[in-house]
């Protein structure tokens, strides 16, 4: 088997591999967002930025967002990871810099937030 042809089976590996794991992980990451914030403050934050990021023909949406406590600026990131290009660009699409989010941030502790995507109402399923 040539290089060539042996890179191509590595990456449609790495593929296959990420469209049956990366599902099941951001879900599950979405989940752990949700139970460990379920009792934290909720409060609007901003969007900065929303980006694809590749490494080794895998595509993470990476989205920077910032609010606002007692008057202290806190940044936030949310970075969820597909295999497909066109998944990951669909994601950050959602975003935009300056669309107002809900954010939710640990009372104790303003440093600590999460972008939980099930609590943007844009988001929401639109039924007919």
């Amino acid at each position: 088997m040539s290089y060539d042809l042996l890179a191509r089976l590595a990456v449609l590996a790495v593929k296959v591999f990420g469209s049956i794991t990366f599902p099941v992980l951001n879900a599950w990451r979405e989940k752990q967002r949700q139970f460990r914030s379920e009792r934290w403050v909720m409060i609007y934050g901003q969007i900065r930025s929303a980006q694809v990021i590749s490494q080794w023909e895998l595509y993470t949406a990476s989205v920077s967002y910032a609010y606002t406590v007692n008057g202290q600026n806190y940044p936030g990131f949310l970075q969820v990871r597909f295999a497909w290009k066109n998944l990951a660009d669909k994601y950050v699409a959602r975003f935009w810099r300056g669309m107002v989010v809900t954010v939710r941030y640990d009372p104790t502790n303003p440093d600590e937030s999460v972008l939980r995507v099930d609590e943007q109402p844009i988001f929401a399923p639109h039924f007919h």
